[in-house]
């Protein structure tokens, strides 16, 4: 499989985004929010049942059993969303269809980068780049196997690393802005982050449950999923780009 080098500044790349979003912002909105929804409320829902081990291990378990389809899903709906072919709600859920498969890739990715940050911040970061593009293969090739959309991710980074870290950074930065009002909603609105004091896990516990829970905060939040929005239909140009789906300026290097 031939790879390319991404030429295209990161200006052109957002803005291919914020056309193939035109007339679509609302429906990736909410299916943004609708696997944001099925990744963290069942896990808020587990740890405000008790603080035991037990609880804490289930919640733990289920986000690693739904995390990779629900992360597979996502990236197919984006890669659709940008090619602009029909997608909807029903291709967040097309990650259980490799179930077994995209468990394991989510748990080797989770692994390696966690290994890889042991060592330091850096290669953490290096090895969360090289398999960036893993779901975006597995959702254009289903029929692979894990480590292979591993390795051919790796492959297709090559040279492309520094690109994509930029790319990440712009987004961050307006996420950051993004989260700024909600945060600061917190602060000033909600009792159980003004009264907030480290003691107990039962009280650490208590104050995760509540955490962005004032009306204010919840509507405020939106913003960050928005810029999330912005985020994965341009990584899905990015992956077009660099996979040769949508090589105008690229150059193949593989």
């Amino acid at each position: 499989m031939s790879y390319y080098l991404v030429k295209e500044n990161n200006s052109l790349i957002k803005a291919l985004a914020r056309q193939m979003l035109s007339g679509r912002w609302k429906d990736a909105i909410s299916v943004y929010f609708l696997m944001y929804v099925i990744l963290n409320v069942p896990s808020i829902m587990i740890n405000s049942m008790s603080s035991s081990m037990f609880i804490i291990r289930l919640a733990q378990l289920y986000n690693l059993l739904v995390t990779g389809p629900m992360n597979l899903g996502i990236a197919y709906y984006f890669l659709r969303l940008f090619r602009q072919r029909q997608c909807g709600a029903e291709c967040l859920f097309s990650g259980f269809s490799v179930f077994g498969k995209v468990v394991f890739m989510y748990a080797v990715i989770s692994l390696k980068v966690l290994l890889y940050s042991l060592f330091f911040v850096i290669p953490g970061i290096y090895a969360a780049i090289s398999y960036s593009q893993a779901y975006f293969i597995l959702a254009d090739h289903p029929e692979k196997g894990a480590l292979d959309c591993l390795s051919e991710s790796s492959a297709m980074m090559r040279g492309n690393m520094f690109k994509y870290l930029t790319l990440q950074l712009g987004f961050i930065f307006l996420r950051i802005i993004a989260s700024f009002p909600s945060a600061l909603s917190e602060v000033l609105l909600n009792p159980a982050v003004q009264n907030f004091q480290p003691g107990t896990v039962e009280e650490y516990v208590s104050y995760i449950s509540n955490y962005y829970m004032h009306p204010v905060s919840k509507i405020l939040s939106f913003l960050t999923i928005i810029v999330e929005v912005y985020r994965m239909t341009a990584n899905a140009c990015f992956h077009d780009l660099a996979s040769g789906e949508l090589a105008s300026e690229a150059q193949e290097v593989f």
